[in-house]
């Protein structure tokens, strides 16, 4: 998974959203899942991505499009 940049997408990063400051915390190709989030939960799920935007509100995508700007790398 990966941004319109090109930059691979992980748990942890901090992105703009549809001028929304988020959080991804599931990626699903890559088998990557943040605390509180385990892939038992997202089984039905091929691919995508899970953000949580800072007022809590979770959003699924199946690909990365121009509303998602990556703004900080995760913490390594």
């Amino acid at each position: 998974m990966n941004y319109l940049t090109g930059e691979e997408m992980h748990v942890g990063d901090r992105v703009l959203f549809g001028g929304h400051a988020a959080t991804v915390v599931v990626v699903i190709d890559r088998g990557e899942y943040g605390p509180g989030f385990v892939a038992e939960d997202w089984s039905d799920q091929e691919h995508g991505f899970l953000m949580r935007t800072d007022d809590g509100t979770l959003y699924m995508y199946d690909v990365a499009d121009e509303d998602v700007r990556l703004i900080a790398r995760a913490a390594q």
